[in-house]
């Protein structure tokens, strides 16, 4: 049985870990906030299968449906041709760039 005044082995390891990431610097700080995002299509299904573009849920939030429809198309017209990383059109890149 624990004492309750003890942290549990949880509680430490948080501890440390909030240490650590006021050690980072602010890119380090970014970059592990971005990773942290839920990222995800819009349908929910691999983009490999749907020509789909990955983007954080909280974009997709802030995106109209035809926002959405023209940056899935101009992904699938990417992949059609072959390629792996498409731009997004640059008014929903310049909208969704607030969330990355």
């Amino acid at each position: 049985m624990e004492c309750p005044q003890s942290p549990t082995a949880s509680q430490q390891l948080q501890e440390e870990w909030r240490g650590v990431h006021n050690l980072m610097k602010p890119q380090q700080q970014d970059l592990l906030d971005w990773g942290n995002q839920k990222w995800r299509t819009s349908s929910g299904k691999p983009s490999l299968k749907t020509g789909e573009r990955y983007l954080p849920d909280n974009a997709f939030k802030g995106l109209s449906r035809a926002e959405i429809a023209a940056t899935n198309s101009a992904k699938r017209a990417g992949m059609k041709a072959g390629k792996q990383f498409v731009k997004q059109p640059k008014k929903i890149a310049k909208k969704t760039a607030a969330y990355r």
